[in-house]
């Protein structure tokens, strides 16, 4: 009897699913394909930039081209679990609101992610009357992250223009 007792546990620790963690690249990506809707093992999953703050981990990535970013929370052992994962299909550049590091001591952030496809050189975003310039490398895989100007309401107004490489205007929007 203790023979069986023992060679149940014994199967059911070899059969338990394990909890995937996003402790590496590759794990990273097994998360993500383990994720409801991104389970197509064909889809390419271009990791760009891996930023860690505090117990917080932002997976920069392009998914079939498109931009996109995971989060991660590490846990008292030290292993990150997902939190959430962001695309923007078909598009080249793509903007992101980090919000999980709008903590006191760590202001807001946008996150900008691009393919090779995007032909914005330059954006200049007006940030609650602020106007800031943020260059993006066109026709290349990029990541840009802009650390958004102090507000003690923390709400932000935003307006953009967008810029080629010769100068020009190619896109404007609130």
């Amino acid at each position: 009897m203790a023979f069986l007792a023992l060679g149940l546990i014994l199967c059911a620790v070899i059969w338990w699913e394990k909890p995937l963690y996003s402790n590496d690249e590759v794990s990273i990506i097994e998360v993500i394909q383990s994720i409801e809707g991104y389970e197509d093992k064909t889809a390419t999953i271009d990791i760009l930039d891996i930023t860690d703050v505090k117990e917080h981990r932002i997976v920069s990535l392009l998914y079939n081209q498109s931009p996109a970013h995971a989060g991660f929370t590490r846990n008292d052992k030290g292993n990150y679990r997902w939190s959430y994962f962001e695309i923007r299909k078909d598009e080249s550049l793509s903007q992101f609101g980090v919000h999980m590091l709008d903590q006191d001591d760590i202001p807001p952030t946008m996150l900008y992610i691009a393919n090779e496809n995007n032909k914005v050189a330059k954006i200049q975003m007006t940030v609650n009357d602020e106007v800031m310039e943020v260059d993006i490398r066109p026709n290349a895989r990029d990541v840009v992250w802009v650390e958004l100007p102090e507000n003690r309401e923390k709400s932000y107004q935003f307006y953009y223009a967008y810029f080629d490489e010769e100068g020009n205007q190619i896109e404007q929007f609130e």
